[in-house]
């Protein structure tokens, strides 16, 4: 399941990324120019809720028809930052570093002036039954999900103006909202300062910002005033663990993921704070929230009492509930359940996910930030929790100064799908022992391979000396049969494969054979292995044009490994690139691959040698015995250092 999430996130990674993070949101209809062509109309509060609540229940997406543009949301941006700030703690890739400075800068952009402090609101006019929010304005909810994102940021870039723009946010929580009060002087904060609105979630977002940045400053007042909101909140829980959506009659609905917003904000407070007088609130209400709002299929419910509409929104606060209250590993399967069956039912093959799933229909409308932010964030956060597992299974092991990865066939297949998924690119190089003897004499060779991005121990020698090691390979991954796997997949995936190397007659017998085993369309290219220096680059950029996502190169070594190590930069559109030595002549039929019970046992070499010895008693000779005194004299060495 773990996969297949992954997987999902990747697609969904992708998909934002060509959208370049601009997309509509539920509550946009206001946005339409044709509507504000009739001014009678769009100045009535009752015509302009009725238009929201048409686009917002509509499946289908009239927007283009009524002239609504695609545009930035401040809080969507907030939470692809954290997202990236996320990635980032995972995989210090310089790409996402360019991200997260891509968000602080657009996010700095749409900041709203005027106000006591820096805030922001959404990219629409918005009427609700409570109130009117003209177009930006601020609000306590946008506005602290960037904040929260950059402290993100600052945690990671440690620039001053992303900590004092988070503290300057403060000041608008505090000076700018309204207040409604209780007997105790507690309080709860309004949505924005042109409202009156007692909505505990977003009182308690105020709260949990004001915690955080009170980590840092350790300003008494940020602290007081963030306890008020809490407890105001925590004082109006129901004796179930519930909270309704708010104070006012209007507002007595229950439902899943502002319930998780209450508990993930009175845990955020609490951690910052050190205050623990609201422990039993959350106990109770994280309680009530795990065994109301999840069917036991994994559909999450959207009210207390009814399943529909099943909105993208609950599943992902769900995993950022319960990393927030630190109950991620012992809800695993709850989440995985939960998140499995929103990839399964809710995802679409481009990559997003719909907006809700009701009784008699869909709204699989793309909403950027509703659902893409929402769904980017909290995979995110899952990616960040299972990241300690996925290198203890995915680790590498050193030995004969090469990372080697301890890693399956399966495991191996599941990393190029991912990456294949993720439109990233992913190099592999397969050794054996001769290799390793070559590296120790070529250090251009030797640099080429530990550059790889997976390196996978195609000899069965080279298991065998992990074990003698102390560092044992989990088994042998053989190129030629990660090579058939692959195609296999192509097939299954509708991937492509550029065929590059051998004679013309071998390379060409390979693709006759594929495309009648698979299909012609797994095909995007071949070529044959025999050219000059100059015609290099030009060879290269036919590759990367053909659209091929995985390419498989046929030359030996270390020709192949120079190859792809010089122009790996010119084929960045291939997401795949393995070097597959002799594999084509095996494939083609020109030569015989050793019975499965030599393979088994290791003795491969022996066949190849007995085919033609002539040619091989030197490589296999040789460098066998080589390989054997670089083994020994590797074991005397850690033995002297241990």
């Amino acid at each position: 399941m773990q996969d297949k999430i992954v997987t999902s996130f990747c697609k969904l990674k992708s998909y934002c990324e060509a959208e370049n993070f601009m997309g509509w949101d539920p509550f946009d209809g206001l946005n339409s120019r044709l509507f504000r062509r009739f001014p009678y109309i769009n100045k009535n509060n009752y015509a302009r809720l009725a238009w929201i609540q048409l686009f917002k229940k509509c499946p289908i997406n009239l927007r283009k028809l009524v002239l609504i543009e695609k545009g930035y949301n401040p809080k969507g941006l907030g939470l692809f930052l954290s997202g990236y700030c996320n990635l980032y703690r995972i995989n210090r890739d310089e790409e996402y570093l360019e991200k997260i400075r891509y968000f602080i800068e657009k996010i700095m952009s749409l900041e709203v002036k005027g106000w006591s402090g820096s805030c922001w609101g959404y990219n629409f006019d918005w009427q609700a039954r409570a109130f009117f929010h003209p177009k930006n304005t601020p609000t306590v909810v946008a506005s602290v999900f960037v904040g929260y994102a950059l402290l993100d940021a600052y945690e990671i870039l440690k620039e001053d103006r992303l900590l004092n723009t988070s503290r300057s946010i403060c000041e608008f929580i505090l000076k700018d909202l309204n207040r409604t009060y209780d007997k105790n002087g507690n309080y709860v904060f309004s949505y924005s300062p042109l409202d009156k609105s007692s909505i505990f979630n977003a009182s308690l977002l105020g709260s949990k910002l004001l915690s955080r940045v009170y980590s840092y400053t350790k300003e008494n007042n940020l602290i007081s005033e963030a306890r008020k909101s809490v407890e105001f909140c925590c004082s109006h829980q129901k004796e179930d663990g519930s909270w309704t959506y708010g104070i006012l009659p209007f507002h007595q609905w229950i439902d899943n993921f502002h319930s998780g917003y209450n508990l993930e904000c009175i845990s955020e407070y609490q951690k910052y704070s050190g205050d623990a007088t609201c422990q039993e609130n959350l106990e109770k209400g994280l309680n009530y929230y795990l065994k109301t709002f999840f069917t036991s299929k994994g559909e999450p419910k959207y009210y207390h009492n009814s399943l529909y509409p099943i909105d993208i929104h609950a599943p992902a606060q769900l995993i950022t509930t319960l990393v927030r209250l630190n109950g991620f590993e012992k809800n695993i399967d709850l989440i995985n359940n939960v998140a499995g069956w929103a990839v399964e039912n809710m995802q679409d093959k481009k990559g997003f996910f719909y907006y809700q799933l009701r009784k008699r229909f869909s709204c699989r409308i793309p909403y950027i930030r509703w659902a893409q932010g929402w769904m980017f964030y909290a995979l995110s956060l899952y990616l960040c929790r299972i990241q300690v597992k996925i290198k203890k299974h995915y680790n590498k092991i050193n030995i004969f100064n090469i990372p080697i990865d301890a890693i399956t066939m399966k495991q191996t297949l599941d990393l190029i799908v991912r990456s294949i998924a993720c439109n990233k690119q992913l190099h592999h190089t397969a050794i054996n022992a001769g290799k390793i003897v070559k590296m120790y004499k070529d250090n251009e060779l030797h640099t080429s391979i530990i550059s790889s991005d997976i390196i996978n121990a195609d000899g069965q020698s080279v298991v065998w000396a992990s074990r003698i090691l102390g560092n044992p390979l989990p088994e042998r991954v053989a190129g030629i049969d990660l090579m058939e796997n692959i195609a296999r997949l192509a097939k299954e995936k509708n991937y492509t494969i550029f065929l590059f190397g051998a004679k013309e007659y071998v390379v060409t017998k390979v693709v006759e054979i594929y495309s009648r085993k698979y299909s012609p369309d797994i095909i995007a290219g071949y070529r044959n292995g025999y050219f000059s220096e100059e015609e290099e680059s030009k060879i290269a950029r036919q590759i990367n044009i053909s659209k091929a996502n995985i390419l498989f190169v046929a030359m030996t070594s270390p020709f192949k490994e120079k190859f792809l190590y010089k122009y790996r930069k010119l084929l960045k559109n291939v997401n795949f690139i393995m070097g597959v030595g002799g594999s084509f002549d095996v494939v083609a039929g020109k030569v015989k691959r050793a019975p499965l019970w030599m393979q088994k046992i290791g003795m491969e070499w022996f066949f190849r040698l007995m085919q033609e010895p002539g040619r091989m008693w030197k490589r296999y000779t040789l460098d066998n015995l080589k390989f054997i005194y670089l083994l020994l004299k590797e074991k005397l060495e850690n033995n002297i250092a241990k």
